[in-house]
């Protein structure tokens, strides 16, 4: 084990002393680098609670509670499910998600940055992602407490999905310590799209029965059965703003290619309805750069 580990040493230690020893011309070019990017993006749960079901929210459980012909068909599942309730109007609302967040995101990354000399650049960048916000509310009914009634109250979810597009410019600096390491820092504005996909409760886990959307599709008008009801392209979201900045490290393959992993941080206005107050969101991503100098090559 310790040979192994000297080996590795001297190994590592060789790469280095070869980059440092040779003069270091690697990517001073002027002109484009193009890239990919993947990683996993974390959103804040500030914009998170706009899918907690609340009274307050444009989007709520009340939408579904308040329907009385949806209500007595979830009211009636829960009996169902637990038979010791004797009746459903004894059924009630017990709390609201107080934690509601996202579940870390994969995103994706397109970009271009024009290098007006060695340390300079100025970039733009267009990122996707989707996120899914997911946390529990409680139900109970109105009946003494007992030793066989060990699943209440009865617990159901919230769960809603966004897309989110950005679009980023920002001025980059790369900096030159060593030919195949070179740290760098990007700082720009953001200019972000939010789209509201689906938000729904899930009653008793039943994806067919107990399945509700909290987005109002037919625009304020209640849902009766056996009628046909006109439904409403609506969407909810918008265009939002913020402030980026990255700091990562450039690892130099040749003058053609390089892997940069990098941190992200964003300050960002996300048009959700009562919540659009700035908030940093994060991600870490692994960026695949080719230079310019590739289609000179072929040339």
């Amino acid at each position: 084990m310790k040979k192994r580990l000297l080996l590795l040493l001297l190994t590592t230690s060789s790469i280095l002393l070869f980059g440092q020893s040779r003069q270091d011309t690697t990517w001073h070019s002027k002109g484009f680098d193009f890239y990919v990017a993947a990683g996993v993006y974390f959103g804040n749960k500030y914009n998170a609670a706009y899918y907690n079901g609340s009274a307050e929210n444009e989007n709520n459980i009340f939408y579904v509670l308040n329907n009385e012909h949806w209500r007595k068909d979830i009211f009636r599942l829960i009996v169902e499910k637990h038979p010791y309730v004797s009746h459903s109007d004894s059924i009630f609302l017990v709390d609201l998600p107080e934690n509601m967040k996202y579940s870390p995101a994969v995103s994706v990354s397109l970009g271009a940055k024009y290098k007006y000399n060695k340390n300079w650049g100025l970039a733009l960048n267009y990122t996707f992602v989707r996120l899914r916000a997911t946390d529990i509310f409680t139900m109970d009914y109105n009946g003494p407490p007992s030793n066989t009634q060990r699943d209440r109250p009865f617990i159901q979810h919230l769960i809603g999905t966004e897309r989110r597009s950005l679009i980023e410019m920002s001025v980059s600096y790369l900096f030159h310590p060593h030919a195949i390491l070179k740290p760098f820092f990007e700082m720009g504005v953001q200019f972000n799209y939010t789209e509201v996909r689906n938000f729904f409760a899930l009653f008793e886990e039943d994806e067919v029965r107990g399945k509700y959307t909290l987005l109002d599709i037919y625009n304020g008008v209640g849902w009766v059965p056996d009628v046909q009801m006109q439904t409403y392209n609506k969407r909810w979201g918008g265009a939002g703003y913020g402030f980026t900045a990255s700091l990562g490290l450039k690892i130099v393959f040749n003058k053609y290619i390089s892997i940069d992993p990098l941190f992200y941080l964003s300050a960002s206005s996300i048009n959700l309805t009562g919540y659009k107050d700035i908030r940093l969101n994060w991600g870490a991503y692994f960026r695949l750069v080719m230079s310019d100098m590739v289609f000179m090559k072929r040339q």
